[in-house]
Protein backbone atom coordinates (compact mmCIF):
# COMPACT_ATOMS: atom_id res chain seq x y z
CA UNK A 1 0.00 0.00 0.00
CA UNK A 2 1.20 3.01 -0.88
CA UNK A 3 -0.03 5.54 2.03
CA UNK A 4 0.40 3.80 5.20
CA UNK A 5 -2.23 5.29 6.52
CA UNK A 6 -4.89 3.93 3.88
CA UNK A 7 -7.42 1.00 5.05
CA UNK A 8 -8.14 -1.88 2.78
CA UNK A 9 -11.63 0.10 1.78
CA UNK A 10 -9.91 2.66 0.79
CA UNK A 11 -6.85 1.01 -1.04
CA UNK A 12 -9.35 -1.26 -2.96
CA UNK A 13 -12.52 0.36 -3.24
CA UNK A 14 -15.47 -0.95 -5.13
CA UNK A 15 -13.47 -3.69 -7.77
CA UNK A 16 -15.96 -3.86 -10.41
CA UNK A 17 -16.95 -1.27 -13.02
CA UNK A 18 -21.06 0.01 -12.62
CA UNK A 19 -21.27 0.49 -16.04
CA UNK A 20 -24.09 -0.96 -18.00
CA UNK A 21 -21.68 -4.24 -18.59
CA UNK A 22 -19.61 -4.86 -15.72
CA UNK A 23 -15.80 -4.99 -15.65
CA UNK A 24 -12.94 -5.58 -13.29
CA UNK A 25 -11.34 -2.01 -12.70
CA UNK A 26 -8.05 -1.40 -13.17
CA UNK A 27 -6.75 -2.41 -9.69
CA UNK A 28 -8.47 -5.58 -9.95
CA UNK A 29 -6.79 -6.25 -13.38
CA UNK A 30 -3.59 -5.60 -11.28
CA UNK A 31 -4.34 -8.25 -8.56
CA UNK A 32 -5.87 -10.85 -11.37
CA UNK A 33 -2.04 -10.35 -13.34
CA UNK A 34 -0.56 -10.72 -9.87
CA UNK A 35 -2.53 -14.22 -9.52
CA UNK A 36 -1.63 -15.24 -13.01
CA UNK A 37 1.98 -14.58 -12.48
CA UNK A 38 1.77 -16.51 -9.15
CA UNK A 39 0.12 -19.41 -11.02
CA UNK A 40 2.60 -19.14 -14.11
CA UNK A 41 5.66 -19.91 -11.20
CA UNK A 42 3.68 -22.71 -9.09
CA UNK A 43 5.45 -26.09 -10.06
CA UNK A 44 6.05 -27.74 -11.74
CA UNK A 45 8.32 -24.03 -12.34
CA UNK A 46 9.35 -25.61 -16.32
CA UNK A 47 5.77 -25.20 -17.25
CA UNK A 48 5.57 -21.39 -17.77
CA UNK A 49 1.61 -21.32 -18.62
CA UNK A 50 -1.86 -20.84 -16.92
CA UNK A 51 -2.22 -24.53 -17.88
CA UNK A 52 -5.65 -26.48 -16.20
CA UNK A 53 -3.19 -28.41 -14.05
CA UNK A 54 -1.62 -25.20 -12.40
CA UNK A 55 -5.47 -23.64 -12.15
CA UNK A 56 -6.55 -26.32 -11.00
CA UNK A 57 -3.89 -26.27 -7.83
CA UNK A 58 -4.22 -22.46 -7.30
CA UNK A 59 -7.91 -22.67 -6.47
CA UNK A 60 -7.36 -25.86 -4.01
CA UNK A 61 -5.34 -23.33 -2.35
CA UNK A 62 -7.59 -20.86 -1.90
CA UNK A 63 -10.10 -23.26 -0.45
CA UNK A 64 -12.03 -24.42 -4.01
CA UNK A 65 -12.82 -27.23 -6.39
CA UNK A 66 -12.64 -26.69 -9.97
CA UNK A 67 -10.94 -29.93 -10.58
CA UNK A 68 -14.24 -31.26 -12.69
CA UNK A 69 -13.95 -28.52 -14.88
CA UNK A 70 -10.06 -28.15 -15.15
CA UNK A 71 -8.94 -31.44 -14.95
CA UNK A 72 -11.96 -33.71 -15.79
CA UNK A 73 -13.00 -31.93 -19.00
CA UNK A 74 -11.60 -32.77 -22.47
CA UNK A 75 -8.82 -30.19 -23.38
CA UNK A 76 -10.95 -29.62 -26.69
CA UNK A 77 -14.19 -28.91 -24.19
CA UNK A 78 -12.02 -26.03 -21.99
CA UNK A 79 -10.90 -24.76 -25.38
CA UNK A 80 -14.31 -24.18 -26.66
CA UNK A 81 -15.52 -22.36 -23.28
CA UNK A 82 -12.72 -20.08 -23.29
CA UNK A 83 -13.07 -19.26 -26.66
CA UNK A 84 -17.06 -18.31 -26.01
CA UNK A 85 -16.37 -16.44 -23.26
CA UNK A 86 -13.41 -14.69 -24.82
CA UNK A 87 -10.88 -15.78 -22.45
CA UNK A 88 -7.42 -15.47 -24.49
CA UNK A 89 -6.02 -18.33 -24.55
CA UNK A 90 -3.59 -20.06 -26.87
CA UNK A 91 -3.05 -24.41 -27.13
CA UNK A 92 0.32 -25.99 -25.38
CA UNK A 93 2.01 -28.83 -26.08
CA UNK A 94 2.24 -31.36 -23.29
CA UNK A 95 5.04 -31.30 -20.93
CA UNK A 96 8.14 -32.58 -21.46
CA UNK A 97 6.76 -33.25 -24.99
CA UNK A 98 7.18 -30.91 -27.24
CA UNK A 99 6.64 -33.29 -30.25
CA UNK A 100 2.69 -33.90 -29.72
CA UNK A 101 0.65 -31.39 -31.16
CA UNK A 102 -0.70 -28.87 -28.71
CA UNK A 103 -3.89 -29.84 -27.35
CA UNK A 104 -3.37 -27.70 -23.60
CA UNK A 105 -5.69 -25.06 -23.35
CA UNK A 106 -3.83 -22.39 -21.17
CA UNK A 107 -4.90 -18.84 -20.56
CA UNK A 108 -2.68 -15.91 -21.12
CA UNK A 109 -2.50 -13.20 -18.54
CA UNK A 110 -5.87 -11.50 -20.25
CA UNK A 111 -7.78 -14.55 -20.67
CA UNK A 112 -6.96 -15.14 -16.57
CA UNK A 113 -8.19 -11.85 -16.30
CA UNK A 114 -11.44 -12.15 -18.26
CA UNK A 115 -12.33 -15.52 -17.09
CA UNK A 116 -11.81 -14.55 -13.35
CA UNK A 117 -14.23 -11.66 -13.81
CA UNK A 118 -16.23 -13.51 -15.33
CA UNK A 119 -16.63 -15.95 -12.78
CA UNK A 120 -16.60 -13.84 -9.96
CA UNK A 121 -19.82 -11.86 -11.51
CA UNK A 122 -21.32 -15.33 -12.26
CA UNK A 123 -20.81 -16.58 -8.30
CA UNK A 124 -19.29 -14.07 -6.16
CA UNK A 125 -20.47 -16.33 -2.94
CA UNK A 126 -17.56 -18.52 -3.96
CA UNK A 127 -15.31 -16.46 -6.01
CA UNK A 128 -14.76 -13.80 -3.57
CA UNK A 129 -13.58 -15.81 -0.72
CA UNK A 130 -11.02 -17.18 -3.87
CA UNK A 131 -9.75 -13.69 -4.16
CA UNK A 132 -9.21 -13.29 -0.51
CA UNK A 133 -7.65 -15.92 0.40
CA UNK A 134 -5.28 -14.96 -2.80
CA UNK A 135 -4.29 -12.08 -0.88
CA UNK A 136 -3.91 -13.21 2.65
CA UNK A 137 -1.92 -16.78 1.93
CA UNK A 138 0.41 -15.09 -1.14
CA UNK A 139 2.70 -12.32 -1.13
CA UNK A 140 1.51 -10.93 -4.38
CA UNK A 141 2.68 -7.69 -5.24
CA UNK A 142 0.91 -4.25 -7.76
CA UNK A 143 2.48 -4.84 -10.91
CA UNK A 144 2.49 -1.30 -11.60
CA UNK A 145 4.00 0.07 -8.55
CA UNK A 146 5.84 -3.15 -6.95
CA UNK A 147 4.45 -2.63 -3.93
CA UNK A 148 3.12 -5.63 -1.86
CA UNK A 149 -1.18 -5.55 -1.93
CA UNK A 150 -3.13 -5.48 1.41
CA UNK A 151 -3.31 -8.76 2.92
CA UNK A 152 -6.93 -8.05 3.47
CA UNK A 153 -9.68 -7.21 0.84
CA UNK A 154 -12.61 -6.09 2.33
CA UNK A 155 -16.07 -8.51 1.08
CA UNK A 156 -18.02 -5.00 -0.06
CA UNK A 157 -15.07 -4.48 -2.25
CA UNK A 158 -17.21 -6.73 -4.40
CA UNK A 159 -20.47 -7.61 -5.69
CA UNK A 160 -22.75 -10.04 -3.72
CA UNK A 161 -25.08 -11.36 -5.79
CA UNK A 162 -24.95 -12.68 -9.52
CA UNK A 163 -24.87 -9.70 -12.09
CA UNK A 164 -27.96 -10.50 -14.15
CA UNK A 165 -26.10 -8.83 -17.15
CA UNK A 166 -23.30 -11.01 -17.14
CA UNK A 167 -25.35 -14.04 -16.26
CA UNK A 168 -27.81 -13.15 -18.99
CA UNK A 169 -24.89 -12.52 -21.66
CA UNK A 170 -23.62 -16.41 -20.35
CA UNK A 171 -26.50 -18.24 -21.17
CA UNK A 172 -26.60 -16.70 -24.28
CA UNK A 173 -23.46 -17.36 -25.04
CA UNK A 174 -24.14 -20.89 -24.36
CA UNK A 175 -27.83 -20.97 -26.13
CA UNK A 176 -26.05 -20.51 -29.59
Amino acid sequence: MNDKAQTPREYWGYLITRDEKPQATPKLKGLLSAIAEYIENMEPRDVNFLSPDKLAAFYRQVGGDLDDFLIHTPPSRISEIYTTLGCAHSLQSPPNDDFQQPTIPVLSTRGFQTWQTIQLLLEPAEHVAYLQNAVETFDLRDPETGEPFPKEIPTDAFPTETDQVTFDWHEECFSR
